[in-house]
């Protein structure tokens, strides 16, 4: 008997070995990712976090998702309980209550760059894929990216059965993170209407340009943009101040690189922005000082620079 019983311990112990599941590769990770992104449905709750100038913003926005299309919305009495956020068809439209405003720009971030990123990874082998953490009560696969020329890294946690992004964050050292999401509730089952992905039929459509062009009206000084190409898309916009100088501040992205677009009237002043591991081109034109800030070398900054136009 006790040869039997040991057998079965064995035996049972093997079987659990053969049932254990295993951790794919990047690239078979990233087709999964893939699909999972055209047919999953869940209703969550994340917590995002962005830094900034003045530190790491924290806040909480609650998400539907009915495989390709998202609908973000935020509790009243937070900063964004006037926005409600649809993604829809590859791009992202935000709308603002109070005024009736919607305005449209490509999708950032989400499924897609995350299946971008690993795919591209996984060609130059800078991918490492292990068993990770629970995430939301989930199990989950881990996944560090070193980012090009080793100026920081992603670490991505993808559930283990659906293969969504349940964290995500983008760190320039082993200590210091700037920024990312957590999800810190999902419920697959969760019974998603159609009509929470279509916005207010009389909203007033607005680009992402034309809030270029307006605020740089505000500010004196030309609607300096980096064109359109097909992959380098313009994604937000808005005004800051250093120094006392007020400045037109773009954000562009290719899906799997950043870059940031500084514009203001013509100054000798010296700028600094607190963004480690980026390159950074400046230059004077038409009266006016434009700063390039990203994760390109100065050849390609140059490039960019070339580009710029009202």
């Amino acid at each position: 008997m006790r040869i039997r019983s040991g057998l079965i311990g064995v035996l049972l112990g093997l079987g659990g070995l053969s049932l254990a599941q295993s951790v794919p590769t990047a690239s078979e990770l990233a087709a999964r990712i893939e699909r999972a992104g055209k047919t999953v449905s869940y209703a969550a709750v994340r917590s995002i976090t962005i830094r900034s100038e003045r530190g790491n913003r924290t806040f909480e926005e609650r998400v539907l998702r009915s495989g390709d299309k998202m609908y973000l919305s935020y509790d009243s009495g937070t900063p964004y309980a006037d926005q409600q956020i649809y993604e829809v068809g590859g791009k992202r439209y935000t709308y603002t209550k109070s005024n009736n405003e919607l305005r449209v720009a490509p999708i950032r971030g989400g499924g897609l760059e995350t299946y971008k990123l690993l795919a591209e990874a996984a060609k130059k082998s800078a991918v490492k894929v292990t068993r990770g953490d629970a995430v939301a009560s989930r199990a989950t696969f881990f996944v560090e990216i070193a980012s090009d020329r080793g100026r920081g890294t992603h670490r991505i946690w993808i559930d283990r059965e659906k293969y969504v992004v349940l964290k995500r964050s983008f760190a320039v050292s082993s200590s210091e993170e700037i920024g990312g999401f957590e999800v810190l509730k999902i419920d697959f089952s969760a019974k998603i209407s159609s009509s929470k992905f279509k916005w207010p039929a009389k909203a007033k459509l607005i680009t992402v340009q034309d809030d270029v062009r307006r605020l740089a009206k505000e500010l004196s000084i030309k609607p300096m943009m980096i064109p359109d190409s097909g992959k380098m898309a313009l994604v937000s916009t808005g005004k800051m101040e250093v120094r006392g100088q007020n400045i037109l501040r773009q954000f562009y992205t290719d899906g799997e690189r950043r870059l940031s677009l500084f514009v203001m009237k013509q100054t000798d002043a010296e700028m600094r922005f607190s963004m480690r591991g980026v390159e950074v081109h400046r230059w004077n034109s038409g009266g006016m000082t434009l700063i390039l800030i990203g994760d390109y070398s100065e050849a390609e900054l140059k490039k960019f620079a070339s580009r710029v136009k009202a």
